[in-house]
């Protein structure tokens, strides 16, 4: 994203008209929201009350509040006007068009794969700063890998984060473009979002770390590396965005799950988040010890590591 002199992020004209054109709709959707039809319209499973229309706009009946992608961004995850245009413009390449609103399933299909990750490694290892050995183990354990979508005749190079079942089948991905300045950030169509990006730790499914971003997950990992910290037997989840389903997934399909810990952005976004899906794994399994974890430093996990490494660290 770009950052001024004096550090802070801002977005750019060309980032505002994209955000103000998405859907409200297709924001919640590419976030993984959970909705429900309701004749032409969505509603939140969560909150009845929210309201998805066709022609774009979201509206909280409750609070009387209305508006596009950008406030529901504002208003229910919490997020600062920088923030919010800057996560909607995310999801804007080839956000023009509106879902179908007729019952029907999209095929999900995988991305094709570069030849060589190159683009890959240079962004996470160069930009992100995580260690080419978590690059290279990711890609090998069937994580991560590059991917290429064409549109109107351009080739775009993507991180693609598979999600699987639990027969070892991807049903789904999440991607994320290698372009800093333009933070493209979705799943794949037809992803089966539930499943979630789940890196396994050597324990048996005793405690789990969310994170909201696969690359947060990634960095934490490196970090505990770094600082010596021994919590190699977590597995870690990456919700892909702040959707309840990956989570409930997880602790569905895991009987030994003691401990969830929650990894999300230190923010205004993070901290409703974390409460939100507290209060669902509750419901969902009340014996659950639930903890949040912030970062030591920065908004994420990876402005930890790259604040770590700074501090003339590494690798």
């Amino acid at each position: 994203m770009p950052i001024n002199k004096n550090g802070q992020a801002y977005y750019t004209r060309e980032q505002y008209r994209a955000a103000k054109a998405v859907s409200a709709l297709v924001y919640a959707q590419r976030q993984g929201y959970e909705l429900r039809r309701d004749g032409q319209n969505y509603r939140l499973r969560e909150h009845d009350s929210m309201v998805f229309t066709p022609d774009g706009y979201w509206h909280w009946n409750a609070r009387d509040i209305h508006g596009r992608a950008i406030e529901f961004a504002m208003y229910y995850e919490r997020r600062n006007i920088v923030d919010a245009v800057l996560a909607v413009a995310g999801c804007s390449v080839g956000a023009a068009a509106e879902p179908q609103h007729e019952a029907k399933t999209i095929e999900f299909t995988p991305p094709r794969r570069a030849a060589h990750p190159k683009r890959l490694y240079a962004y996470l290892c160069q930009t992100r700063g995580l260690s080419r050995q978590t690059v290279t183990d990711l890609i090998r354990g069937g994580l991560l890998y590059e991917g290429i979508i064409e549109r109107k005749g351009k080739e775009y190079h993507n991180a693609i984060f598979p999600y699987y079942d639990g027969n070892g089948k991807m049903v789904g991905a999440y991607q994320r473009g290698l372009q800093s300045a333009v933070p493209y950030k979705c799943d794949v169509p037809g992803s089966r979002k539930s499943c979630g990006w789940l890196l396994r730790g050597q324990g048996n499914g005793t405690v789990v770390y969310v994170f909201e971003a696969m690359i947060d997950a990634a960095s934490q990992l490196d970090l505990s590396r770094l600082s010596g910290q021994r919590d190699a037997a977590a597995d870690r989840l990456a919700l892909g965005g702040l959707a309840t389903e990956p989570l409930l997934h997880y602790i569905d399909t895991h009987p030994n799950l003691e401990r969830v810990t929650l990894m999300l952005d230190n923010d205004a976004a993070g901290n409703s988040g974390a409460a939100r899906l507290a209060a669902a794994a509750r419901g969902r399994n009340p014996a659950l010890s639930i903890d949040r974890k912030l970062p030591p430093n920065g908004k994420d996990w990876n402005d930890a590591l790259l604040m770590y490494r700074k501090g003339g660290r590494t690798t």
